[in-house]
């Protein structure tokens, strides 16, 4: 015990005395061209990754000649100008990998550039070794300690002196050397009284044999340790939060598009916060409230900052596009994601409904080509015939949410990780932000707010298929960093307004229920409304009336042809393709459940009994209404897919109404209500007298049994009572 107080005195003495917070760190790298190799391996990692902070990407020492001896391989590194003093290294672990990760690395420098080209250590000077065992695993990032060059050096030579698996070979995804410099206090040098204290404590508790320890050579030292402590101050979190926002003051931008900020933009007082937390942290005397109370104010600060930046406009038409090569260039971005040898590069491509037609992008000449259904994908400048066809605004839902609408008139959804996006009518909602150099995150959720998954969800540009998707990125140097530019009204080839008119692909003479969150009508065919079941001896009377428009998140029975022409054993034909307009821009986050019909916005089992469309894929479209058997009774197509619905009988019986009262009426089966004796489509009091007439009788009907248990008695007289209460 008294060991660890010791041990405590000494932990807490060494964290007053950290200079960590008080140095300056300036990079000696700025280019990948700086770095050389005669062991680069030649199929795996190169150079032009190693700057990034891409754990994914990667330099590899060659290994497929078999395991070297340490201090075999090396790199080197060309300096813009010659340096010295206290120089540190700092390495990102490959993702993905267990093995061969570096712990060690040997440092020789030199004057001479032609030693660089030199395999033999002759006009190298040594230096010392770079530590770097510790988070030797995937992914994980290490500083080493810092070596002292007494003299000038422009050449430096690493040699890869350890490693996890000491096969000699080794590799990384990110290097970097610093120059360090001390400007500032330690909180250790500020402590006065307190230090001196800690510090006798301390030597006086080091003094005394472990094997005479008393209980007050552990009180003195236990009282000396707490009262230091309650002096120590932990700038740990105010020191992340200015290196995290420390360069936010030179990702503002001034102009007039969303993600930039406007000439009258307070961006000066997050910078004068900054100068002064570092002022402060650099001064070394601390209290604990004041670190935290900057801390606060450089997290609010940066928030604030991103979210002064422009906003969208409502109504104003808007083309999405990827970034240019010449910023990720500038800013030493990994290139990897953007690059695509089949379609060619995203740069500076634009969000627009294509598809790919052997090997090549193919987009459209006129909007009412595009479909329901749509794929959306990211296309160059030169596909474009006109730029209707990447037009896009943005509709606001409350203070801070939008979905957005093609200039088609077709709405953008959203989806789980990593899926294609298209165009639709069931929007997702987005709210834009701002991250710096005039790029935006887009973030997608449902109409209800909730999110596709467990992560925050962006719109990203996937390099594969030059498909838009939804992915978690948020950084600036992603995917999902975009620019979102205003379109002028003369690159219109059609016009400002939106299209509205879409085409529709739809099975010849058949029917399917729909249901959108959004509003439409149709042209080139009929909607309907469900308005209950009419039983009959053996079926049911489906009864509906025509509708002009479906209301938002109101399930439809859409028919196509005439429906006395329908067969259910007609063989497919080829699709045929109707209109349809949306309706008003609101819409209803949940589907609508409206006189026993039911609609979905998503994939779902329904019960058994359930009536469905069938006469095809059961569910979807097809020319007669069938009987569910559930997801217990039969295989995956006897589901109800996404934006259709289906009825369940007895919600809705219609007792005193005639076929001849509705504008349409199918004849299908009905299923078998639990306790309907009689079929009527209900269970009332004339069933509980059915049963008690086959009790009287000693007789059995499997109608009547209720609970199954092979005999009709009272307990069945009961069940049926409760079904008549819960009705």
């Amino acid at each position: 015990m008294f060991k660890d107080a010791i041990a405590d005195a000494e932990a807490a003495i060494a964290q007053a005395q950290g200079d960590q917070y008080v140095t300056d760190r300036e990079a000696l790298i700025s280019s990948t061209d700086q770095f050389s190799s005669p062991f680069t391996d030649p199929t795996e990692g190169s150079f032009s990754n190693v700057l990034s902070d891409d754990a994914s990407t990667y330099w590899h020492s060659t290994w497929q000649g078999g395991n070297v001896s340490n201090h075999s391989h090396y790199f080197n590194v060309a300096l813009i100008a010659e340096v010295e003093g206290d120089i540190q290294c700092f390495m990102r672990r490959r993702a993905g990998a267990y093995y061969d990760h570096i712990t060690a690395l040997g440092v020789f420098g030199t004057n001479d550039e032609s030693a660089l080209e030199e395999q033999t250590e002759d006009n190298w000077t040594e230096l010392g070794t770079y530590d770097l065992s510790a988070n030797a695993s995937a992914g994980q990032t290490v500083y080493s300690n810092a070596l002292t060059l007494p003299q000038g050096y422009q050449y430096l030579r690493f040699y890869i002196d350890g490693t996890t698996n000491n096969r000699g070979y080794g590799h990384f995804a990110t290097f970097q050397l610093y120059k360090l410099t001390i400007d500032g206090n330690t909180q250790w040098s500020q402590m006065g009284d307190a230090a001196t204290a800690i510090s006798e404590a301390l030597a006086t508790a080091k003094e005394v044999d472990l094997d005479e320890v008393e209980i007050e050579d552990y009180n003195a030292l236990k009282a000396a340790i707490e009262a230091f402590r309650a002096v120590l101050a932990d700038p740990s979190a105010l020191a992340t939060a200015i290196a995290a926002n420390k360069n936010v003051a030179d990702l503002v931008v001034i102009g007039d598009n969303p993600g930039f900020w406007s000439e009258d933009s307070e961006t000066g007082q997050l910078a004068g916060t900054l100068a002064e937390a570092t002022a402060y942290l650099k001064a070394g005397s601390y209290t604990q409230e004041q670190l935290d109370a900057y801390t606060a104010a450089i997290q609010n600060g940066a928030s604030s900052l991103m979210q002064t930046a422009n906003p969208v406009q409502e109504g104003q038409w808007y083309a999405i596009r990827f970034d240019s090569e010449e910023n990720y260039e500038k800013y030493q971005w990994n290139k990897a994601n953007a690059v695509n040898n089949t379609l060619g590069d995203l740069y500076d491509n634009y969000m627009a409904p294509a598809n790919i037609e052997e090997d090549e992008l193919v987009g459209f000449s006129q909007l009412d080509e595009i479909h329901l259904g749509q794929a959306v994908r990211f296309v160059n400048e030169d596909l474009l015939q006109e730029m209707d066809q990447a037009a896009f605004r943005f509709v606001a839902q409350g203070d801070t949410a939008f979905v957005i609408q093609h200039k088609s008139g077709l709405y953008l959804n959203g989806t789980g990780t990593g899926t294609n996006l298209s165009l639709g009518l069931s929007p997702a909602l987005f709210n834009v932000q701002a991250v710096g150099l005039g790029k935006v995150i887009i973030k997608a959720r449902n109409l209800k707010g909730n999110g596709f998954a467990d992560d925050d969800l962006f719109l990203h540009a996937q390099n594969v298929g030059h498909s838009l998707v939804t992915w978690t990125s948020t950084e600036l140097s992603t995917n999902s960093a975009l620019f979102i530019e205003p379109i002028d009204e003369g690159d219109f080839d059609e016009g400002e307004d939106v299209a509205g008119e879409i085409a529709m692909n739809v099975k010849p003479n058949s029917m399917q229920f729909v249901c959108y969150p959004v509003g439409f009508s149709v042209e080139g065919a009929e909607l309907y409304a469900y308005q209950g079941a009419i039983s009959e001896d053996e079926g049911a009377n489906y009864a509906f009336n025509k509708v002009e428009a479906a209301k938002p998140g109101q399930p439809v029975l859409l028919v196509v042809g005439n429906i006395e022409d329908f067969e259910a054993d007609a063989e497919d034909e080829e699709p045929e393709s109707i209109t349809i307009t949306p309706v008003g821009d609101t819409f209803s986050p949940d589907p609508l459940t409206d006189g026993g019909v039911h609609g979905t916005y998503a994939y779902e089992w329904v019960d058994e009994g359930t009536v469905v469309v069938g006469g095809g894929k059961i569910a979807q479209a097809g020319n007669t209404l069938v009987l569910a058997e559930g997801a217990e009774n039969t295989d995956c197509t006897r589901d109800v897919t996404a934006n259709t619905g289906y009825i369940v009988y007895g919600e809705n019986i219609l007792r005193d109404a005639s076929a001849d009262d509705f504008d349409l009426v199918i004849f299908a089966a009905k299923p078998v209500l639990n306790g309907d004796l009689n079929g009527d489509g209900t269970v009332d009091i004339a069933d509980a007298v059915s049963v008690l007439n086959i009790m009287a009788e000693d007789g059995y009907s499997t109608t009547a049994d209720i609970n199954g248990d092979g005999t009709v008695d009272i307990a069945d007289f009961v069940s049926v009572l409760n079904i008549m209460a819960e009705q």
